[in-house]
């Protein structure tokens, strides 16, 4: 996503996190909030961490962590890019609500498009648009 983050109603994520390299003392986070020295420190800490949905930079040479419903994307902030986690293999399985209506539009990425015998997901047998990865049902699409 083009331009920054914001932080959830709840607030940005502040503090130090060592097992997850984000230290806003040792990095120099702006408010003491969470933030990584590098893209590549960012994916790192923030893939696994069920807490960090999303993270947006560099600003400053720094990326910062949002939590689960972090708003955006916001301009005037230059430059920067909004990294919102597409999944995480968390253990026990994912739960699902749904929480808004309409599409969702592809990540600045692009559309996962293919085929995905091992999840279940094929553009062709499926009949998916425009060569987009999709299932024939919802319980299939959770599954």
């Amino acid at each position: 996503t083009q331009g920054a983050l914001g932080c959830p109603s709840s607030g940005c994520i502040q503090g130090d996190f060592a097992e997850r390299g984000c230290s806003s003392q040792s990095n120099g986070c702006y408010g003491g909030q969470c933030c990584w020295s590098s893209l590549e420190d960012a994916k790192a800490g923030c893939g696994p961490w069920v807490e960090c949905a999303a993270f947006w930079g560099p600003s400053g040479g720094k990326f910062y962590a949002r939590g689960p419903g972090h708003t955006g994307p916001l301009n005037g902030y230059g430059n920067v890019h909004g990294y919102i986690k597409v999944s995480v293999a968390p253990s026990p399985p994912v739960s699902w609500t749904m929480t808004t209506q309409g599409a969702l539009g592809c990540s600045s990425s692009g559309c996962i498009q293919g085929d995905f015998a091992e999840r279940g997901c094929s553009s062709q047998s499926n009949g998916c648009y425009g060569g987009q990865c999709c299932w024939s049902s919802l319980e299939d699409a959770k599954a």
